[in-house]
């Protein structure tokens, strides 16, 4: 199962890690057990600015490592 995520949500000019948080959550939820590929695309939304990327991928592999 692969999720494409929207960066303009994730990582736009607005970057709030607990919407991040939350969002994957209740996606892997809904996902179960099912082997899922993070994907986030079409990243040239950062304008400029790699760290809420960056922020991003913390936040996620929290997020994942909380569910292992």
């Amino acid at each position: 199962m692969a999720d494409n995520i929207s960066p303009t949500e994730m990582v736009g000019c607005d970057f709030n890690p607990d919407k991040v948080h939350d969002t994957l959550t209740g996606e892997l939820d809904a996902c179960g057990d099912c082997h899922v590929d993070i994907t986030l695309k079409d990243v040239a939304t950062v304008q400029r600015d790699p760290d809420p990327v960056r922020r991003w991928v913390e936040v996620t592999r929290d997020v994942i490592d909380a569910r292992s």
